[in-house]
């Protein structure tokens, strides 16, 4: 595997050699299953939420061990991701090296939790403090990892493609990873719904492991695939001279010095101000209302499987997620859609505010004489979440776009299938700018989310 990363060998596909398109779908493929992954333990901690309650039944962290769980991710992955963001920053650190290594240790952290579910009987936990500890002790390790596993893997996909086409297929996984999760939830609130209230307790508490070990097995199946298709891409002939042309530029020692990592990040981050502010904008609006607002609303229609709280809010999660799905694919499809304008970006994600008070003139509380339909509200849900997915792809592909077309150089240049000479090589400091601020926007993309959920906290508080 070093050599895919070492000085070009003879052979090998070099950087002008680059003209097959055998590895465009293993390269899209890889790079979804990789989205997918970054997402996934951070998701398997949400979806075992039940299960890890019922080490804490008649306790003072029944109610309160979740919320300090995601807080404390939350306030880690912004920590990693400014760490991760140098790190990646720096020549000598490989993204590919990175995301193996990441996934390498994502599988112990999976193994260790599945140790967990098989060897302790949770419903007898006789320390839960102790073991709220050893759940801190996951959640800031899968923080750390994930922090770093997601910078990489910008990184590594605006490297290989500037265009955008590889990193919109990994925020495609990212979506595809939070649909499928939705369905499988809907699923099992309507079967609990159907049967719970004639489940005994030793019945529920076996349930719920089973379906911690469903995801958690699901989690590492999909972390060792991830890891198995980087591999193979990463033999590809096209992918290995592509690779092999980034680390063997050279740069004189006085470069180095004037373009060290904290500078060079600064430098490029006053070029996409704007890109910054609209991608946190755009997720404080989507983490405030969602999911802490729009799980308050209850149906207004007298149907007996809607008027399930648990099947109702399940319901919304699937129409959120497939709008995330539909909007992050809109742009593969119709790259029209992209929004290339910064003022533009600005524009949108101020109008999307208008959601918050949308969202609350649904049925969020019993008293309310006037409110939305159903109808209205998962249309809502669902715009939200097509907002989100189709925005967010646009403004991460767009904002590295506009550090590297500011350099001189165009993206079709660059792109992983065109055929290039090497008189035609772009700038290596276009490419490390554009790959810096991929990072850079994946950064305020996490302060986005913690920041909103921050918000709806509060707004939860004060509704009471």
């Amino acid at each position: 595997m070093e050599n895919a990363l070492g000085p070009p060998q003879t052979g090998h596909a070099s950087y002008g050699e680059v003209r097959s398109p055998s590895p465009v779908w293993l390269v899209n493929l890889t790079s979804m299953f990789l989205g997918m992954c970054v997402l996934a333990p951070f998701n398997a901690m949400v979806y075992s939420i039940e299960y890890f309650r019922d080490a804490f039944r008649g306790t003072v962290l029944e109610q309160t061990f979740a919320s300090g769980l995601i807080m404390t991710f939350n306030i880690v992955a912004v920590i990693c991701t400014v760490l991760a963001t140098m790190s990646g920053s720096k020549k000598q650190t490989t993204p590919s090296l990175q995301i193996q290594r990441t996934l390498q240790a994502f599988l112990g952290v999976n193994v260790m939790m599945l140790g967990s579910i098989l060897v302790l009987d949770i419903s007898a936990i006789h320390h839960p403090y102790l073991y709220f500890l050893f759940l801190l002790f996951s959640c800031v390790i899968s923080a750390m990892l994930q922090s770093y596993l997601q910078s990489a893997t910008m990184n590594f996909c605006t490297r290989l493609d500037i265009g955008g086409n590889v990193l919109s297929y990994m925020l495609l996984g990212q979506a595809l990873n939070g649909a499928l999760g939705s369905v499988v939830n809907l699923i099992s609130s309507w079967i609990a719904a159907q049967y719970g209230t004639h489940t005994r307790t030793s019945t529920h508490y076996l349930q719920n492991s089973r379906a911690t070990t469903a995801v958690y097995l699901w989690t590492l199946f999909l972390q060792c695939l991830a890891l198995g298709l980087l591999q193979t891409t990463l033999r590809d002939p096209v992918v290995k001279g592509r690779i092999e042309a980034w680390m063997s530029q050279s740069y004189d020692a006085s470069t180095e010095d004037e373009n060290s990592p904290w500078s060079r990040i600064v430098a490029v981050q006053k070029r996409i101000v704007p890109w910054s502010a609209s991608i946190f904008g755009l997720f404080l609006v989507t983490l405030t209302v969602y999911p802490g607002l729009t799980s308050r609303v209850r149906t207004l229609t007298h149907v007996p499987w809607l008027q399930n709280p648990s099947v109702f809010v399940a319901w919304h999660l699937v129409a959120m997620n497939m709008g995330d799905l539909v909007g992050r694919r809109l742009p593969l499809l119709l790259p029209w859609l992209n929004v290339r304008n910064s003022r533009i970006a600005v524009g949108i994600t101020l109008v999307r505010g208008l959601f918050l008070p949308a969202i609350l003139a649904c049925h969020v509380r019993p008293d309310q004489t006037k409110s939305f339909s159903d109808i209205t509200f998962f249309a809502l849900v669902f715009s939200l979440g097509l907002t989100t997915g189709l925005l967010s792809t646009s403004f991460l592909v767009s904002g590295s776009q506009s550090v590297h077309d500011s350099s001189g150089v165009c993206p079709e240049d660059v792109m992983l299938l065109n055929v290039q000479q090497e008189s035609q090589m772009p700038n290596v400091w276009a490419d490390e700018d554009a790959a810096t601020a991929s990072m850079i926007l994946a950064f305020w993309l996490v302060c986005g989310l913690a920041s909103g959920a921050f918000a709806s906290l509060v707004a939860n508080v004060i509704m009471g």
